[in-house]
């Protein structure tokens, strides 16, 4: 293989580019690029093969910094920020990636043949002991069935052995149910961990919890401190572009965005009127290369009318700063006091609205 020091993106053929913990496949002829992350690493929305818009920074011994186009109406490009690049290297046709070690941690041994499953073995140990799914439905006085819920709101956290066993931890509940502040903790780690690597962030001692846990710290509700911790640890770790870029494609995944043409459809008017509503404070609306999109959440659909609190929630956010965007990613994230709700989940009722968007405002996107 032939090594470099710097990619510009000029060179051609194809080329792997290994971090700390990664491995970044460019394709210079088709202009694509695509993560592969190490063992134990978190995935990320950019583990895909997404077309190069710019390669900023590629050199060895400094972190690498590339922008790539998107494929969503919503984001104009997406960023990815790297840890130090150890080697660039080029790919002969038919020569596979390295995939680089990652050192031991807190006991965790990691080879590059290790797998993801194996690595959870691993650290089964370390995020342990577990409840089985009928006692965390009796404990919770839910239906098995409704686990699945509670998982996807981000109220409890799951994790699945190699060979199947579906586990939850004990050191998620209190003595009346999860956590106080879990959802909007798992909401935060899942943006950028998987399952196992949420349950190890939450059981893993640290200096930053006083020597224990963040779980410990939920329990004597002093979530906010924890809250701030997983946003720093997941930004540091994949960057704010992706973090960023995972929320709304969380909410993309959930909520429908509708163009001027629907919105217009859905009010009977015409597309001038929208954008006559929208630029008078009357209609929550994104400004992207692609065109206004404007969340279905803030429409009565069966009356063909915005919803009343529509307007006022907008006039809280004017009044502290907040854009369109964030207002909607704070819309759909749960507080560290709400349980598993967001604020979006109470757009009817304006006081509880604000109340839970002011819950959020310490930890804005």
């Amino acid at each position: 293989m032939n090594r470099a020091v710097v990619l510009r993106g000029d060179e051609g053929g194809l080329w792997q580019v290994i971090t700390q913990g990664s491995v970044h496949l460019f394709d210079l002829d088709a202009m694509t690029v695509r993560r592969i992350p190490g063992p134990g690493q978190p995935t990320t929305i950019n583990d895909t093969i997404r077309p190069i818009r710019s390669i900023l920074a590629c050199r060895v011994g400094s972190p690498g910094r590339w922008t790539m186009h998107s494929d969503d109406p919503l984001l104009d490009y997406y960023w990815h920020i790297t840890s130090d690049i150890v080697t660039i290297e080029r790919l002969e046709a038919n020569v596979a990636p390295d995939i680089p070690l990652i050192p031991a941690e807190d006991g965790i041994e990691v080879s590059p043949l290790n797998s993801p499953s194996e690595i959870a073995d691993m650290w089964f140990q370390h995020v342990g002991p577990f409840l089985g799914g009928a006692e965390v439905a009796d404990f919770l006085g839910v239906a098995p069935s409704g686990l699945d819920e509670l998982v996807n709101r981000w109220r409890v956290v799951r994790v699945i052995t190699t060979d199947g066993a579906v586990l939850y931890p004990i050191y998620q509940f209190a003595s009346t149910g999860p956590l106080p502040g879990l959802s909007a903790i798992l909401f935060t780690l899942t943006l950028g961990l998987d399952d196992w690597g949420a349950a190890l962030w939450l059981n893993r001692k640290s200096e930053r919890f006083g020597g224990g846990t963040a779980a410990d710290m939920l329990r004597n509700r002093n979530g906010g401190a924890v809250l701030l911790a997983a946003n720093a640890d997941i930004e540091a770790w994949i960057g704010f572009e992706a973090m960023r870029a995972s929320r709304w494609a969380r909410i993309k995944g959930e909520f429908k965005f509708l163009s001027i043409q629907d919105v217009a459809n859905v009010l009977c008017t015409d597309p001038e009127h929208v954008l006559e509503m929208n630029a008078n404070g009357e209609l929550i609306g994104l400004k992207s290369s692609k065109g206004a999109r404007f969340p279905e959440f803030q429409f009565a659909l069966s009356d063909h009318a915005v919803r009343p609190t529509t307007s006022e929630v907008l006039k809280f956010a004017e009044s502290i700063g907040w854009t369109a965007e964030i207002l909607i990613l704070q819309l759909c994230t749960p507080t560290e006091q709400s349980e598993g709700q967001r604020p979006v989940d109470q757009f009817d009722d304006l006081n509880v609205l604000t109340a839970n968007l002011r819950k959020g405002m310490s930890t804005e996107p």
